[in-house]
């Protein structure tokens, strides 16, 4: 499956569900690196445990319900897409070294060829300028690639919070915020 599959994909979901998916491929790796050599034969079902366990409890904390059916569809769906992102994530750091070559490989089919490297060192910038202001990058990001390309919303909203995590893991900063955080 190729990246543009992937993100595709990926688009179909909402922004709460991407984020919870990457909070549990998070928990997932903490998991998997802990788990006894006995139950490493469940590390398939870590994912959807976990994206049912992160879904609920946001459920009953930010969302003031426990619907189950609800808690158990959307877990399942963060499972899901928490593999998504991983698969995602591991083809890039396979192909790519640097964050310039991350996110042209991310925006390759979605960015016309010959603005694609205007784009990415226009993206590198904002990304680095956020980092030294502490602000938050993903919007700015994301109008970039609204602007570049002819995604729908939901794609420009995925690549660009795609793109900002990848940098982040890359940099290794962690620096540049996702999100506004009170």
């Amino acid at each position: 499956m190729s990246e543009s599959e992937i993100i595709s994909i990926l688009s179909k979901f909402s922004v709460e569900i991407i984020l919870l998916a990457g909070l549990t491929s998070i928990f997932t790796g903490i998991l998997k690196k802990y788990l006894p050599a006995t139950l490493k034969n469940l590390t398939h079902l870590l994912p959807f445990l976990l994206g049912v366990a992160v879904y609920a409890c946001y459920s009953y904390l930010v969302l003031k319900s426990l619907d189950l059916s609800a808690i158990l569809k959307s877990g399942v769906q963060i499972g899901g897409v928490a593999i998504l992102m991983y698969a995602l994530i591991k083809q890039l750091f396979k192909k790519s070294s640097n964050a310039k070559n991350a996110i042209y490989d991310i925006l390759k089919g979605f960015v016309d060829e010959a603005s694609l490297q205007g784009t990415v060192n226009r993206i590198i910038k904002e990304f680095d300028s956020a980092v030294k202001n502490g602000t938050v990058a993903t919007p700015t990001i994301t109008k970039i690639v609204a602007e570049t390309s002819s995604v729908t919303e939901s794609e420009s909203n995925t690549l660009g919070l795609l793109i900002v995590k990848t940098l982040n893991a890359l940099t290794k900063t962690n620096k540049a915020k996702t999100t506004n955080s009170k």
